[in-house]
């Protein structure tokens, strides 16, 4: 009897799978710019949207009022609202 043939995984399962290699190059990467630097770098942006769902959306808040202060055009919106 014939093994019966694979079933292909889901694409998010494959995702699943590659955090460990994802993870490694991220921390090969090495550290982010600081954030004033980074500061510097959006401040030619004309929005910068922070967006998310449940608690993602209320884990942004201190950066988007950190934004607000720091005067940047920023935006705190419900990922669904956006869909």
């Amino acid at each position: 009897m014939t093994p019966p043939a694979p079933t292909p995984r889901a694409p998010y399962i494959e995702d699943i799978h590659a955090q460990p290699d994802d993870l490694r190059a991220l921390l090969d990467a090495g550290s982010p710019p600081l954030p004033s630097r980074v500061l510097e770098r959006v401040r030619s942006a004309e929005r910068i949207v922070l967006t998310g769902m449940g608690a993602s959306l209320h884990a942004l808040y201190p950066t988007y009022l950190r934004l607000l202060a720091a005067g940047l055009p920023v935006w705190l919106v419900e990922t669904a609202e956006l869909l």
